[in-house]
């Protein structure tokens, strides 16, 4: 299911971004369209959580749980995973054929 659901909202993101044109940005650009990534974060209780978890500009790193950072074939086992660069679906070969629509 958990595949399921990250998939779901990618797809989101893509028809979204397709149809606000927003994919058309360049990402070393994003922080001049607040239209389309504007960073909140906004817990429940913030003292439950590291300062580092709070950030979340385009660039901050994302944080993960588990072990997935200890695998050589794992992108984040050797750099940062940021919104920036998660912006771009085509970048991670995530296209969705949206037509002409």
């Amino acid at each position: 299911i958990w595949y399921l659901f990250h998939s779901m909202v990618q797809y989101h993101q893509g028809i979204w971004t397709d149809c606000n044109d927003y994919d058309q940005i360049p990402m070393d650009e994003l922080d001049n369209h607040p239209e389309a990534f504007t960073e909140i974060c906004n817990p429940d209780n913030p003292n439950d959580f590291p300062d580092e978890w709070l950030a979340c500009s385009l660039d901050s790193p994302m944080h993960f749980g588990g072990k997935l950072i200890d695998n050589e074939w794992s992108f984040i086992n050797s750099q940062d995973l940021t919104v920036r660069k998660l912006y771009s679906l085509p970048s991670w070969n995530i296209v969705y054929d949206l037509g002409n629509g």
